[in-house]
């Protein structure tokens, strides 16, 4: 296994595709978040390699190490490459360059270094390889369906770097080229990359407004970046001198300044956290500091050449401190499973399968991470209602909401979910949150006490080290029930943002009620223009139910039995749009989960991102 920030979480993703999807590329999976559409949203390529590799007979735990270490070494080979087209007079020089944004210590989360693929970056650092190889081949505009083969596979890795590739061709032909030509060679190559990789771009952008908007801060202001670390000082030295009358130079010069720009410039709200663009900033300035003129001079005299290139690189590798980085990789790629996480899983396989939740708690490592957590459906057969991705699903912000109710640190859940009201959170709502949401078992450590003294809520299954405790939740509801409250619609317009609050205000204050959203407004339902109105909710009328609903969940449908025609039922499943219902009618709920109101006895939901 693998651990270190999300770098562990990935593997569920990788075992998700091997066994789901492949040689699919994007699914539904129900292992996290009551549900999601897993690479829809997130970038597939890295991990359909991966289980290709699964599928030749390789190792999970391999072929895993294998896709996150590739893009890493590959990158000195895309440099020398992009180096080769660019015309630069020594594209050696850029395959050297190339490795010290690699080892830049300061950057453990903005993507394209080692440290940053310790803690999960390793899909950009694969898309980072097809941005160097893609502005190569657009340098010289020979090759359309290659250029355009090569666009599609960055997007599929990564679509920050798509983000970064079309503003910096925008800028480089309005500043540099301003011919009808190569706009038209740059519209070409768009149209063919749209139409290679449209079976995933499109549902992509179809379906993004039901994704999950973090509230990510802007981080303008870390500036330190650019002059804490002696490695950036070097390099600002180095491009003082550089061939200013070069096209190649330019060419690196507007790369650089693109970063800076993204930065700056895009809008907050893109769902990007924005200092991520900093990395193309690194990785261009290093780049251009190849384009120095004595570097260039000394390579004319080869044992000369050699003898500086290495002293160049060598001081480089001094200032990276690169002690740092080999006990990360002992860390993240060989971390140590303790007894305690081992019992932990023997214990789960042994019992009925569930949905679990934990407490947070960035002290607690149960599989070598505090988010390890999120590996529970790698190890066991249960299913974990939080996860990786928290964009992709449309259930995150009751999700979250509900783990901070678990957890003693609820500011340290409130890191991943920025929206999360910490004043109201507290242990007394979590059990009605866990019955309702149909959640079977709870890992909560600092926490306990409270757990334990509501015997009447929580049966205590197993005690642990480090004071973890292992608890089942008692009379939890079915996925599938019968709403108790008449359903209303909210004709409120909401961006994500608000729909999110919104989500998390009905949790704490409108509970139960079945809330529709982004519905046409209907005569059958009563209509609201705002929760506050909702003071008075009406109780459906009470029927006998000869039988309780029954459900059944396949990789891609979802079988409905034993209903009531024209009675509401919450399934306690993420909703999404692709999913397209037969024999009744399916909506949208505020709190992100499906409601569905059969026509007969029997319903089915079919999974159809692509319309069929």
């Amino acid at each position: 296994m693998a651990a270190g920030g999300d770098l562990g979480s990935h593997q569920t993703a990788l075992k998700i595709m091997a066994e789901s999807y492949f040689p699919g590329f994007f699914g539904w999976t129900n292992n996290w978040y009551m549900g999601m559409p897993l690479f829809s949203f997130y970038f597939p390529l890295p991990f359909w390699i991966g289980a290709l590799l699964i599928k030749l007979g390789i190792p999970m735990a391999v072929a895993f190490k294998i896709i996150v270490m590739l893009g890493t070494y590959a990158m000195p080979l895309s440099a020398y490459y992009f180096g080769k087209k660019i015309q630069a007079k020594y594209p050696i020089l850029i395959a050297l360059a190339i490795t010290f944004p690699l080892l830049f210590p300061p950057n453990t989360i903005i993507g394209g270094s080692i440290q940053s693929t310790f803690a999960g970056e390793f899909t950009h650092m694969w898309s980072l390889n097809f941005l160097l190889i893609f502005m190569g081949l657009i340098y010289e505009k020979k090759k359309i369906i290659l250029s355009a083969l090569a666009f599609s596979v960055m997007a599929l890795s990564h679509m920050l770097s798509v983000v970064f590739a079309v503003s910096f061709i925008i800028i480089w032909w309005v500043v540099k080229e301003r011919k009808i030509k190569d706009l038209l060679y740059y519209l070409k190559v768009g149209l063919v990359s749209f139409i290679m990789i449209s079976w995933w771009i499109i549902p992509f952008l179809l379906y993004r407004s039901y994704t999950t908007d973090l509230g990510y801060f802007a981080g303008r202001d870390l500036w330190t970046y650019f002059y804490e670390n002696k490695m950036l000082w070097l390099a600002y030295v180095l491009i003082i001198t550089i061939n200013w009358f070069s096209k190649t130079s330019w060419y690196l010069i507007i790369a650089t300044l693109n970063g800076l720009i993204l930065w700056q410039v895009m809008p907050v709200n893109t769902g990007v956290w924005l200092p991520r663009f900093l990395a193309y900033y690194f990785i261009f300035i290093f780049i251009l500091t190849t384009q120095n003129i004595f570097l260039e001079k000394v390579q004319k005299f080869k044992m000369f050449n050699l003898i500086v290139t290495l002293i160049f690189f060598f001081s480089f590798m001094l200032i990276a401190k690169p002690e740092s980085i080999k006990g990360n990789y002992s860390f993240a790629m060989n971390p140590h499973l303790s007894n305690t996480s081992q019992q932990i899983v023997t214990d789960l396989n042994n019992l009925p399968k569930g949905r679990i939740l934990d407490e947070y708690d960035d002290a607690v490592s149960v599989f070598a991470s505090p988010r390890g957590m999120e590996l529970i459906p790698v190890f066991t057969h249960h299913d974990y209602v939080a996860g990786l991705y928290l964009e992709s699903a449309l259930t995150t912000p009751i999700s979250y909401l509900t783990m901070a109710e678990l957890s003693f640190h609820k500011e340290q859940v409130g890191n991943y979910f920025q929206l999360i009201p910490q004043s109201r959170i507290t242990q007394d709502k979590a059990y009605e949150h866990l019955k309702f949401l149909a959640i079977d078992y709870i890992l909560v450590g600092k926490t306990s006490n409270y757990f334990s003294s509501h015997l009447n809520q929580y049966e205590l299954l197993k005690s642990y080290d480090n004071d973890l405790n292992l608890y089942r939740v008692k009379n939890i509801e079915n996925i599938i029930e019968p709403a108790i409250y008449q359903p209303v619609i909210l004709s409120q317009k909401m961006d994500k943002l608000t729909r999110e609050k919104q989500a998390i205000s009905w949790m704490l204050d409108y509970f139960q009620i079945p809330v529709i959203i982004n519905q046409k407004i209907s005569n059958q339902f009563e209509k609201i223009d705002d929760l506050l109105l909702l003071t008075n909710p009406k109780e459906y009328p009470k029927k006998e139910l000869k039988q309780k609903a029954k459900i059944e969940i396949s990789k891609s449908k979802i079988r409905l039995t034993e209903l009531e025609p024209n009675t509401p039922y919450w399934v306690k499943i993420s909703y999404h749009p692709a999913w397209k219902p037969k024999n009744g009618k399916l909506y949208q709920t505020l709190p992100g989960l499906m409601l569905v109101i059969p026509d007969g006895k029997e319903m089915e939901l079919n999974y159809q991102p692509l319309g069929f």
